[in-house]
């Protein structure tokens, strides 16, 4: 429930203040009063509008959420893991994680490959192989290394 009231908040400030205020207003004065007022109204029409997309469309929540989370983990966790198990994981592999891991994700989504295997998986499956290819190809010049006592 967190997340969901968080992103609420977040979507109805950035209605509220950053188009109605800034771009409809142009950034008159307005009372308190009337910034709370439109700032709640925004609130519950966001609330309502998102009710109202999850309440009509079949697991459109969770395969948004889903997806977003693949494509982080996708890029983040062979970064992780790599830099925590493997000595010679450079700043090539991590780059090449990143860019692998969210294209791939991308990627398996548009094509429509996710009915075949789920990106879920792949998204891991690739860009393991891919940060490792980087990181022999290009490996750790002498500076980007840390000693013990500097950790």
């Amino acid at each position: 429930m967190s997340t969901a009231d968080s992103q609420l908040v977040v979507a109805s400030s950035a209605v509220s203040e950053d188009l109605f205020h800034n771009v409809f207003r142009r950034g008159k004065e307005m009372s308190e009063n009337a910034l709370v007022l439109i700032s709640r109204v925004i609130t519950l029409a966001v609330g309502a509008l998102a009710f109202v997309f999850a309440w009509t469309q079949e697991n459109v929540v969770y395969t948004l959420v889903s997806y977003g989370w693949a494509g982080l983990a996708s890029a983040f966790v062979p970064s992780i893991t790599l830099s925590f198990w493997w000595k010679r994981f450079s700043k090539a592999g991590v780059y090449a994680a990143f860019i692998v891991g969210i294209v791939t994700t991308v990627a398996w989504i548009a094509i429509g490959l996710d009915n075949v295997l789920t990106v879920r998986i792949v998204s891991f499956a690739i860009p393991f192989p891919a940060a490792v290819i980087a990181s022999l190809l290009f490996p750790k010049k002498r500076g980007e290394e840390t000693s013990k006592s500097e950790s």
